[in-house]
């Protein structure tokens, strides 16, 4: 599709759809760092106590249940070794509206836990319309030593089917290295260009057939005596 039509389904998306964000868990993950704990464990949901239904469960009403994930180390998180700063892409298998990201740390002061990262949202796969939507603080304090809360970072809405993290550092510097638990972003998808033409087309023909109908059933009044 071209730019210029794809900036219009946005535009015409952003207009006409209401606020209806679902727990969006991405489909791949990749990073530049090498890693003692498999990346994978960061979009499967292993960790959860309370797990989602990706694309389909309301995102307010699932983080507002305060779930938690347990640290059960290589099992169920990532983490990298000797080294403190990592970029994180995720490929969220479709194009959304993305304003929100829903992550678990490590156990509660973890020294290796993430501490400071950037998030980075892109159209597409080699983010070369990256958008930075801001830097934030992971805490390492949300519960015990096996067991973390989840914490939300919100920030502008932003059309995207690829996301970023850049790990900046973790809470220590002296750490075995950097990690976390898991994430799932807060995203309203797009309709397929196919299904939202035909909405916009029954739009269309519902307001012509009002115009059509309003105007049959006008009356005019008796000029006065």
């Amino acid at each position: 599709m071209r730019p210029l039509a794809i900036a219009c389904l946005l535009s015409a998306f952003g207009a006409t759809t209401a606020h209806a964000g679902v727990a969006l868990q991405p489909v791949e993950v990749s990073t530049s760092a090498g890693w003692v704990f498999d990346v994978e464990h960061l979009i499967d949901q292993t960790g959860l106590n309370t797990t989602y239904v990706s694309g389909v469960d309301d995102f307010d009403a699932f983080v507002s249940t305060k779930p938690s994930a347990v640290h059960c180390f290589g099992d169920c998180v990532w983490a990298t070794q000797n080294t403190h700063s990592a970029t994180l892409d995720f490929d969220l298998g479709t194009l959304a509206s993305v304003e929100s990201l829903a992550l678990w740390n490590l156990g509660a002061d973890d020294p290796s836990s993430l501490k400071t990262f950037e998030l980075v949202l892109s159209r597409d796969a080699g983010f070369s319309d990256a958008t930075s939507v801001g830097t934030f603080t992971a805490a390492n304090d949300l519960g015990d030593s096996f067991t973390t809360f989840v914490q939300v970072f919100d920030f502008e809405p932003t059309f995207a089917a690829y996301a970023r993290i850049n790990v900046i550092e973790s809470w220590s510097p002296d750490s075995f290295g950097v990690g976390f638990n898991e994430v799932v972003f807060n995203a309203t998808p797009v309709p397929e260009p196919s299904t939202f033409a035909l909405t916009g087309t029954a739009l269309l023909l519902g307001a012509v057939v009002r115009r059509k109908y309003g105007k049959g059933q006008r009356r005019t009044l008796p000029a006065a005596a």
